[in-house]
């Protein structure tokens, strides 16, 4: 999961869009990363690249993990996600860009 540290004061009061995990973000992320790291791209050399590509991976399975487990517990897929407890939050059912979960579990980043 990805989610900005405390310490650099990413945080608001309110905390609507500083701190949570939304699959948007991760999906533009992860999109981004695939370009960079896919073995057609001039963009990056090894062993950079492998490193980026291992990132990836691990990085796709903990996200799909994090938004399968909540939807096992609750039924819902959320608007967006703790980033400490993965649990979803705000609103539920949410099947706008949470929905962007399809995509990143089949790879769809073109």
């Amino acid at each position: 999961q990805l989610a900005c540290p405390l310490d650099l004061g990413c945080h608001s009061v309110e905390n609507y869009w500083r701190g949570p995990i939304w699959v948007n973000m991760n999906y533009l992320m992860m999109a981004g990363t695939h370009h960079y790291a896919t073995a057609h791209s001039t963009k990056m050399q090894e062993p950079l690249r492998t490193e980026v590509a291992r990132f990836l991976l691990k990085f796709k399975a903990n996200f799909i993990e994090s938004v399968w487990r909540e939807w096992h517990r609750t039924g819902f897929f959320w608007e967006q996600y703790n980033p400490q407890t993965g649990q979803g939050q705000r609103s539920h059912p949410f099947n706008g860009w949470t929905s962007l979960i399809t995509l990143i579990v089949t790879e769809q980043f073109d």
